[in-house]
């Protein structure tokens, strides 16, 4: 039976690697929104947010408050805008819409 590792951090993988700490977030990210792009083309109508949480289920995210919110904050600053947006719309958050 295996167990589950924790996730290595940012400084970690660039340790690891031999690369900067912002080159790992930057590779992180790209790789985020390639993943989210390629699920916003399946046909359905899915929410930024339904994404933002059929991605989070897939990479294993334990889902609690904390890790979601450093999952969230792997996603572009553009993505973020849209994902917070339609977490407002689909639970009307004011607070959310202003992010």
């Amino acid at each position: 039976m295996s167990t589950k590792q924790p996730a290595m951090t940012g400084a970690e993988i660039a340790q690891e690697l031999t690369m900067t700490r912002q080159n790992v977030s930057q590779i992180l990210k790209r790789g985020m929104d390639k993943v989210y792009h390629n699920l916003e083309k399946r046909p359905g109508d899915q929410s930024p947010f339904d994404i933002m949480v059929e991605m989070s289920l897939m990479f294993q995210v334990e889902q609690t408050p904390e890790e979601v919110s450093k999952f969230f904050r792997l996603y572009s600053e553009n993505l973020k805008k849209k994902i917070a947006q339609s977490a407002a719309d689909k639970f009307d958050f004011y607070e959310l819409r202003t992010l």
